[in-house]
């Protein structure tokens, strides 16, 4: 009796060591080969161009403010960022005049005391009679030259606009030919805009492509295609042009800007939630290793994130990235 219950408990003990060995087995292999990510497989698109970046607002035209004279600014000088008409006194400066020269003095007359000469050697006349024939001619006092008084010479706007950079302060020297300040001409504005390489053939006909800048605060503003900089295949340059009537687009600020026209263009859209920062997201590549991508994008929706370029061929995006998928990791999806 006692065997039959000792051999029963140890087939007992024996099934639970064979459960015990396969849950840590179990274990261990789910760290060593953890759970698979969720993926999506790419899939290439064809849409109209649309590409969204921020640019920084320039005016079209600055023009420097520099005074004849030299002298000394007299009053409050403009304040950066402040707006003038073309003709507005921006900054008075007080100068002083050359002082008038002081007249020469006239000639001396030149006396002919031939004859009283005479009269004197031959003893007609006394010396005092001579010298009171003859005179001596007196000089006129020169006449000194007074003070200038300052004269104000107004600087004022060249065109219409805001005050740009401001050299001069209230009281302080200003030399001639030396800038004053500067006058932005905001009613156009321009902007440069980095166009991504595989959009740069849309870009051929400027025509065809339209762009508008969009705030909260001031609404929406169109704008246009000036001209394309292809100078670089690597960096081409889109310069984009504003019109600014109403003065409400912010200067030197950066705004973003949307692109858009009737030619297409090939990309992918993921989920946003596939994004590792702003330009990168993690993928599993055709051998099955984690690896991120750096990727151009286009431009993004409420639910999706639109690439033009940075994915290889057989990538898998993870679509719930962290920092559990490591790069260099293998997993099977």
């Amino acid at each position: 009796m006692p065997l039959r219950i000792f051999q029963k408990h140890r087939r007992l003990g024996l099934g639970v060591l064979i459960l015990l060995f396969i849950i840590v087995v179990g274990a261990a292999l789910r760290i060593w080969r953890p759970d698979a990510p969720d993926v999506v497989t790419p899939v290439t698109v064809q849409e109209p161009l649309r590409l969204t970046r921020t640019v920084l607002l320039h005016p079209a035209h600055t023009q420097t403010v520099t005074s004849l004279v030299s002298g000394r600014v007299d009053g409050a000088v403009p304040t950066p960022g402040g707006f003038v008409r073309e003709g507005d006194v921006l900054v008075t400066v007080l100068a002083l005049t050359a002082p008038p020269a002081a007249a020469p003095a006239p000639p001396v007359a030149t006396r002919d005391t031939t004859q009283a000469d005479a009269w004197l050697v031959a003893g007609i006349i006394t010396r005092a009679e001579h010298d009171r024939l003859v005179g001596t001619p007196t000089v006129p006092a020169a006449r000194t030259a007074t003070p200038a008084a300052p004269v104000a010479h107004p600087l004022t706007a060249p065109m219409t606009g805001r005050i740009g950079q401001v050299y001069v302060e209230t009281d302080g020297p200003l030399i001639a030919g030396m800038p004053a300040l500067t006058v932005q001409a905001t009613d156009t504005l321009t902007a440069a805009l980095v166009i991504p390489p595989a959009l740069a053939p849309l870009l051929r006909d400027p025509l065809a492509v339209r762009m508008r800048v969009t705030l909260d605060s001031h609404g929406t503003h169109h704008g246009e295609l000036a001209a394309v900089d292809t100078s670089d295949p690597a960096a081409v340059i889109a310069k984009l042009r504003f019109a600014n009537p109403d003065d409400t687009l912010p200067v030197e600020t950066e705004v973003p800007v949307t692109l858009t026209g009737t030619a297409t263009m090939t990309v992918t859209r993921l989920p946003l939630s596939a994004r590792r920062g702003d330009h990168s997201l993690t993928v599993v590549d055709a051998a099955g290793i984690i690896d991120r991508r750096a990727v151009v994008t286009a431009y993004t929706t409420a639910a999706d994130w639109v690439i033009l370029d940075g994915l290889r061929p057989g990538d898998r995006v993870i679509t719930n990235p962290s920092d559990r998928w490591q790069v260099g990791m293998k997993v099977e999806v």
